[in-house]
């Protein structure tokens, strides 16, 4: 009888081993976002089974394993950390926000896939150069010029439209207003 039960014990200690909890693993990970200058940035990240340090870090560096990440003002980490949820607040966004960003669980040794945040900047509203209204004459040839001030990213393109019509066809220029740098364009319409 003695016999029977040691190897029903192995068995049965056999059985609680590979009956360990699941795996620390990513329930939701972060992904590429766009925001407005100004605006405010959410990157979420959610992990199950994993109760340790979490932390972000902003192209490689390391933002801290706080909630309210001091030294980063604009920075914080919002949701039950309980069950799991880690997700980055930014705001409001700024230029210098632009980056890649993962979300790391430090003691498990996981790291998100990285996200890239991109922040736009919109133009200044176009406006034709000697406008709101321009003066023809029929029959001689004669240039319209639209421009958009600012420092927009990405640079903005210039589409021209006759009564809500989009103009095919037409000869178009393009001209970045400082060279080499997201800013003023102007694009010109012959007629």
């Amino acid at each position: 009888m003695l016999r029977m039960r040691v190897p029903a014990l192995l068995v049965l200690l056999f059985c609680f081993r590979g009956r360990a909890g699941p795996s620390p693993h990513f329930l939701q990970q972060p992904e590429d976002l766009v925001v407005l200058l100004g605006e405010e940035a959410r990157l979420p990240c959610a992990l199950g089974a994993y109760w340790g340090l979490v932390q972000w870090t902003k192209s490689g560096l390391a933002l801290g394993g706080q909630r309210d990440l001091p030294g980063w003002s604009r920075y914080w980490i919002s949701g039950n950390a309980a069950n799991g949820q880690h997700d980055l607040h930014i705001r409001p966004v700024e230029l210098e926000d632009e980056a890649s960003y993962e979300c790391q669980a430090t003691q498990a040794g996981l790291r998100s896939r990285p996200a890239q945040l991109h922040v736009l900047v919109p133009p200044e509203a176009p406006q034709v150069l000697g406008g709101p209204s321009v003066s023809l004459v029929a029959g001689v040839p004669a240039n319209l010029t639209c421009r958009s001030r600012g420092d927009a990213r990405p640079t903005p393109e210039l589409l021209w439209f006759r009564d809500g019509v989009l103009l095919d066809g037409a000869t178009f220029h393009q001209t970045l207003l400082k060279e080499g740098t997201p800013g003023s364009v102007e694009s010109t319409l012959t007629l």
